[in-house]
């Protein structure tokens, strides 16, 4: 088995394991159809991008100058699904118009023309046989390939501003999966970029392979560990916004997320508690050990620096649809003031029901009174 047989080999590989992380982005994020579409597309992409480069160490000559020409359309995919990506990312609800589908589509349609079409394609790849497709391995950059490259740095730069830019305005969970999504692209962009200053030598093209490997570390960590915590949504538009104490178990048993009213809880009940919340051991949150199966409700009294408060405690466990526990949601509601007044309201009852029975005993003996002396 050649150098070539074991390349051609691992790019297979590397695309399998990119089409099966498309497809398991697009079921993780069928709730959010654009962020499913980009993140799919980044993998597809990816997928198409290593194909190509098995194709193009084929022994024939025109498959594998074909191949070398369709490289292009799966690498400009790819960045420019980053970049809605990024976008998607930093605003939930944003669904890209018209206009910006068709201005990140620009550069993949025409490097795609200009490959597919003589004598075009000689501004990508020049060299001895480029015309008539042969003798690929010879072959030298034109100037529409440096414009495509730089367009494709620009893109992925473009992409990794946008989320940094709001990466420390997100909570800590959400903080934790862009820092992720970052980390793999500045990864990735240093590769390509050492590939393209000659680092790596005579090896055709790490890109894919380095993508498939940091697209299978970045689908088990970000779509298996810790599912809920990565939902942006829900927390920056919902339950941030609650006045209940709301926060995410995992099935280890630390905390996931929690809202500004679970965080004021959990340090006023220990202020010994780490500083950086996600992540921690969650011992009997909210002093409720956390629940393993179903709903259950009950009340617990906490000594906080205020006072003793009562407080109601929910816990819920969450599973996906095959029965697999994500995890568990508690959610604690202070009852002090509200279990106060039905307090008072139940001492007023009993108040009042002694008076109507003494006021009817009285009545009685009145009327046993008026009997006797009539």
């Amino acid at each position: 088995m050649g150098p070539n047989t074991l390349a051609e080999l691992a790019y297979v590989v590397a695309a399998a394991l990119l089409a099966w992380a498309a497809v398991s982005a697009w079921r993780h994020d069928a709730h959010n159809p654009t962020i499913a579409a980009a993140s799919m597309l980044i993998l597809a992409g990816g997928s198409w991008w290593a194909m190509a480069d098995a194709a193009a160490l084929s022994s024939n000559q025109t498959v594998a100058a074909i191949a070398m020409l369709a490289v292009f359309p799966g690498a400009d995919v790819m960045v420019s699904a980053f970049v809605c990506l990024g976008l998607c990312l930093t605003r939930p609800q944003w669904v890209p118009g018209r206009w910006v589908v068709v201005a990140l589509l620009v550069e993949p349609v025409l490097i795609t023309l200009a490959g597919l079409t003589n004598p075009w394609h000689l501004l990508v790849y020049r060299g001895s046989g480029t015309a008539h497709l042969v003798g690929s391995a010879g072959w030298t950059y034109g100037p529409v390939y440096w414009v495509d490259t730089w367009y494709c740095f620009l893109a992925v730069a473009v992409g990794i501003g946008i989320i940094a830019r709001a990466l420390w305005s997100a909570s800590s969970a959400v903080r934790s999966a862009r820092f992720a999504i970052v980390l793999v692209a500045l990864v990735a962009l240093g590769v390509y970029g050492v590939y393209r200053t000659g680092g790596f030598g005579q090896i055709l093209d790490p890109m894919p392979l380095s993508v498939a490997v940091l697209a299978t570390i970045m689908n088990i960590f970000v779509h298996r560990q810790d599912a809920f915590a990565f939902s942006p949504i829900a927390w920056a538009v919902i339950v941030d916004q609650v006045g209940d104490a709301v926060a995410v178990i995992s099935p280890d048993g630390r905390f996931l997320n929690l809202n500004l009213a679970a965080v004021t809880l959990v340090r006023s009940m220990n202020p010994d508690a780490p500083r950086e919340l996600v992540g921690a051991l969650a011992r009997d949150p909210f002093g409720e050990p956390v629940a393993t199966a179903g709903t259950h409700q009950t009340e617990v009294v906490i000594d906080l620096p205020g006072g003793r408060t009562e407080v109601q405690v929910r816990a819920s466990s969450l599973t996906d649809r095959r029965d697999r526990s994500l995890g568990t949601v508690l959610v604690a509601r202070d009852v002090t003031e509200a279990n106060a007044l039905n307090r008072r309201l139940a001492a007023a009852h009993a108040q009042l029901v002694r008076q109507v029975e003494t006021n009817l005993a009285l009545g009685h003996q009145a009327l046993d009174l008026n009997f006797a002396q009539s």
